[in-house]
């Protein structure tokens, strides 16, 4: 779906509003500190997830083969690698920079980043899917 005239400008404005739904929350909640600016670490990590699936899965794997079973498979692959990363990012970059972890169950954890990591992707695809 194409907003605007500009390819890069929907990827931007897609992308800041990303950001915002997760950063504004923190805003609301913790004030405006550095510590809910946090979220800056992980874009690049869902940036890369998701430009993996909408760019190399779905033209090569449901455009022109419909090889569905592929195609999940390598999405769940692409999120298991962006929940590794973000588990790295969380417990030894997030720290080192200064900004604070809370420390939960891994259960509770895995959920929060299977939901995002899912939402992230799925929201992406979706409007990948309108443009065609």
């Amino acid at each position: 779906m194409k907003i605007f005239k500009y390819r890069w400008l929907n990827h931007t404005l897609f992308w800041v509003f990303i950001f915002a739904f997760y950063t504004v929350p923190r805003i609301a909640s913790f004030g405006f500190s550095k510590d809910a600016f946090v979220n800056i670490l992980y874009i690049p990590v869902d940036i890369v997830t998701a430009y993996f699936v909408i760019e190399f899965l779905m033209p090569r794997f449901i455009m022109k083969k419909r090889r569905f079973f592929v195609f999940i498979t390598g999405t769940l692959l692409a999120i298991a690698a962006n929940i590794a990363v973000s588990h790295y990012m969380m417990y030894n970059v997030q720290p080192a920079l200064g900004f604070w972890t809370v420390k939960t169950r891994f259960v509770v954890e895995l959920f929060d980043w299977l939901l995002s990591s899912f939402m992230i992707v799925g929201i992406a695809s979706a409007l990948k899917l309108f443009s065609y």
